[in-house]
């Protein structure tokens, strides 16, 4: 290019055209329309002559001549060899706005090139050269340009470039070119220079018209870097589908993309019918309940078709596994979204029309389609109804123990009171010494009295023993009762063992705990031997005392008298010993019932916990969406608590009046729990029951209102939230939008999508805006099949190949030639006009898909340019 001078190492910039294929553009024209309008005008350099100009059209035999002239003109030191041609050629330079004017850019259009060319420009030539005009104006030229070409080493200096192009604020669609001048040495390890060298993907057809879509979605569909772009799982994409032996039916295979697939077509022309079968045959019963709710037994045809025997349907996936609808007994386990026409209206509608907690509920089992999110909130469920569970029987065990102290304080009111038990000995041993009298001497008294002091001592040593040998004999019958319930557990879970690994384990523990059974047998037998051996000894005490006292009562007066009130006061000291026992059994039992109403408070304090847990693991995925807020929370079912627990008690009773846990709220309110002071109402309550303080309504129970009082009514609440509005208060097409964008973005995946009419209920505005961004998006990760009506949703997210769907008689002038239904696809970049040898073919193969789209979806090219003209575009 003439407009480019100065650089020492390139010497001149090269302007490339890239002229359409043949299909398009034949060679004569290019040369009649192009190559012979080229004209050069040149003035020499003073080392030529001064003043001494050449021009003329741009021809091989002038090139010659035009060498031939510099040669002659130049200085002997200039003439370095005699090749004409190769002088002209090296000297040849041409104005940037003739190639223009050429081209059809100028005042008047080249009607033959229009459209069927793209000029480039290289990147480091561009920057290197010095420019005799403004910065503006080299901007100018790299702007004016399609394509820039580099050959950088390594695809990073080549997006370092991109982004340099960006940051300069001019055209930055750069080809990563090997720029080859030979073939690579070592393929595994090329140079510059060599093919292969430089990477550009481009994701289009391989023909002129691909090439082109470049301009317009650069950054989608080109990537440089060494390795394919496309690197979704191959068990993850479907390769093709296909009609198999149904006379209705073009059997030809519909290759898909891995990315964006769009089915397009006029009224009943088989779109929803396609989708319907690739779902069907990857999961029917999943198919089935998504349009209906329910999950069927059987497979269920709604068309029809394989009523036909030879009938068939095949997904072929990328990996090379086959699907076929006929095959009901292949286990389905590949994983795909599949969301039918007014599916999501449908459930909007119903979520909107009913409580917030439905809403809830849907988002939640949105978030646990994905597999960890679903284990943990098993888990979470396993761990609150074992808290349940625990919770109720340490209710249980505290009222247990509860009876047996009511127990022990009646009979400790039978025996009687301390005070009165110890005023009758008083007055027994009275009694005692006026009977004795003086009938011995003082030091046979004072020796009584020692010896009837000792036998006091050896009956409450005794009475402590029986005590003691009774509490061991319980201790003993309760571990022989626990050994004989894990031993059952044990045999159980060994019965019901679905592998072999944990058998060891537990016959591990079997023999353990077999060990241990007779170990306490043996301590059983210890105890009965040490209670024998101590009964032993105090009975012979006793008798030696008897021994010691007999002579001595025998000179007492009333002996007989005196015997009986000694046995009288021996037996009130007996219930005392038995209330002391008593007393020491209630503290004890009293501590335990302590602690089991800590047990249940924590219990409670613990289900709240798992709650707050599972709500933080779930929020971590639901935090993965950008531009959708879902909050999860803590609820509790108030209406349904009070309810449930106020059964219990007299209603004109007024104990519980002042609780804000037992307040009116309306059915749908759902206000924050503050769980500190929840627990609070909660710990009162209980203290007013236990202490008797509240009116129980007629064969109500008071341990069953504690298990009402402390009944796990907590939930974890999910709110969806775009911008300030709540999905409850969303309009129906925002509604739709959010709920499309959580069934995409929270199911499984990497796994297909396949959707019929996303667009419904939208407008246009919304459907450019939010879901074809959002379209191109997900796409970059996971393949889409979507059925649509939008024109954009097809061309705005750039589909990579469009489905046409044609059912014969349905529409006027779009008939099929050999089948009921047909199909054809391709990309946007297809394209070729209708003719009279095209119509021959039938509707589908008369014109290129980017024909089809403009009729479908535009209404026709007419129809387009009509609302263009309206617009004022």
């Amino acid at each position: 290019m003439k407009e480019f001078v100065g650089n020492a190492e390139l010497n001149r910039i090269n302007y490339h055209i890239i002229f359409a294929d043949e299909s398009q553009l034949d060679t004569n024209t290019i040369e009649k329309q192009f190559l012979s309008g080229l004209r050069v005008k040149t003035n020499f350099n003073p080392e030529y002559g001064e003043g001494k100009k050449w021009g003329g059209v741009v021809t091989k035999e002038n090139l010659v001549n035009f060498g031939e002239f510099i040669y002659k003109s130049a200085t002997p030191d200039k003439k370095t060899h005699k090749n004409f041609f190769e002088i002209g050629f090296n000297n040849i330079n041409f104005e940037i706005s003739k190639i223009n004017e050429l081209l059809g850019e100028g005042s008047e259009i080249n009607t033959y090139l229009k459209g069927k060319y793209l000029k480039a420009i290289g990147k480091a030539e561009w920057e290197s050269f010095r420019w005799d005009g403004s910065p503006a104006e080299k901007k100018i030229i790299i702007n004016d340009v399609h394509f820039v070409f580099s050959a950088s080493p390594t695809t990073d200096m080549a997006n370092n470039g991109i982004s340099l192009l960006k940051k300069q604020g001019v055209n930055s669609r750069l080809l990563h070119c090997s720029d080859a001048h030979q073939f690579a040495d070592d393929k595994n390890n090329t140079k510059p220079k060599e093919l292969g060298h430089c990477f550009t993907w481009i994701k289009a057809e391989p023909t002129f018209e691909g090439l082109r879509q470049i301009i317009f979605e650069t950054d989608l569909r080109r990537k440089i870097q060494t390795g394919n772009p496309n690197n979704k799982r191959l068990d993850k994409v479907i390769k093709s589908i296909q009609f198999v032996g149904h006379p209705d039916f073009i059997s030809n295979k519909i290759y898909l993309n891995p990315d964006l697939n769009t089915i397009i077509g006029g009224k009943s022309s088989g779109k929803s019918l396609l989708l319907h079968y690739i779902a069907n045959t990857i999961d029917y019963k999943y198919a089935y309940k998504q349009t209906h709710q329910v999950v069927p037994q059987d497979k269920i045809d709604v068309y029809k078709f394989s009523e036909s025997s030879q009938f068939d349907f095949i997904v072929e996936w990328e990996d090379g596994v086959e699907y076929k609808y006929s095959d009901n007994e292949t286990i389905r386990s590949r994983q795909f979204v599949y969301i039918p026409q007014s599916y999501i209206i449908n459930l909007t509608s119903n979520i909107q029309t009913n409580s917030r907690k439905e809403l809830s509920k849907f988002i939640r089992d949105i978030l646990l389609q994905d597999t960890e999110s679903r284990q943990h909130y098993d888990k979470f469920i396993q761990n609150v109804k074992a808290l349940d569970n625990t919770r109720d029987t340490s209710i249980d065990e505290y009222f247990n123990i509860q009876d047996q102290i009511n127990r022990l304080k009646q009979n400790q009111k039978d025996i009687g009171d301390i005070t009165g038990i110890n005023n009758q000995i008083a007055s027994l041993e009275e009694k005692i010494q006026i009977l004795k009298g003086n009938s011995i001497e003082e030091k046979e008294f004072e020796r009584y009295n020692i010896l009837n002091n000792r036998n006091n001592i050896i009956l409450k040593i005794q009475n402590n023993i029986e005590s003691d040998y009774r509490n061991f004999e319980e201790t003993m019958q309760a571990l022989e009762n626990s050994i004989k319930t894990i031993s059952s557990k044990i045999d159980l879970s060994t019965q019901t063992l679905k592998t072999k690994y944990f058998r060891p384990l537990y016959a591990d523990t079997s023999n353990k705990l077999n060990t241990f059974k007779l170990e306490v047998s043996y301590i059983k037998d210890e105890g009965e031997k040490t209670n024998s051996d101590y009964k032993d000894r105090v009975e012979a005490l006793k008798k030696r005392l008897e021994d010691e006292l007999f002579p001595i009562r025998a000179k007492l007066q009333n002996q007989k008298l005196i015997k009986s009130v000694e046995e009288e006061i021996k037996n009130e000291r007996q219930k005392l010993l038995q209330i002391s026992n008593i007393e020491d059994k209630i503290k004890d039992l009293q501590t335990n019932k302590n602690t089991q109403k800590q047990n249940f408070l924590q219990g409670y304090r613990d289900a709240y916990y798992e709650y707050e847990n599972i709500i933080k693991k779930l929020n971590e995925r639901a935090n993965s969406i950008n531009d959708i807020k879902l909050m999860g929370s803590i609820k509790f079912y108030y209406n349904r608590f009070k309810k449930n627990f106020l059964e219990f008690f007299n209603q004109k009773s007024n104990e519980l009046r002042d609780f804000n846990l037992l307040s009116d709220r309306e059915s749908n309110s759902l206000p924050n729990v503050d769980f500190d002071e929840h627990l609070d109402e909660i710990t009162s309550i209980l203290d007013l029951i236990l202490e008797g303080k509240v009116t129980y309504r007629k064969y109500k129970e008071v341990k069953e209102s504690v298990k009402s009082l402390f009944q796990d009514e907590f939930f974890d609440y999910w709110e969806l939230i775009i911008g300030n509005d709540e999905m409850a208060n969303m309009s129906p097409g925002k509604a739709n939008l959010a709920v499309l964008k959580l069934l995409i973005e929270l199911s499984e995946s990497n796994s297909p999508i396949l959707i019929d009419q996303p667009e419904d209920n939208l407008d246009n505005r919304s459907i450019y805006t939010d879901l074809v961004q959002f379209i191109r998006k997900r796409k970059e990760n996971r393949q889409l099949i979507i059925v649509t009506h939008n024109p954009n949703i097809v061309v705005g997210a750039d589909s990579e190949n469009v489905i046409i769907a044609n059912q014969k008689d349905q529409d006027e002038n779009r008939e099929n030639i050999s089948f009921r239904f047909e199909y054809v696809n391709g990309s946007l970049e297809n394209t070729f006009l209708k003719n009279d040898e095209n119509k021959k073919l039938g509707i589908l193969f008369s014109m290129g898909v980017k024909e089809h789209v403009t009729e479908i979806l535009e209404g026709g090219r007419e129809a387009f340019k009509k609302r263009e003209k309206k617009y004022g575009f």
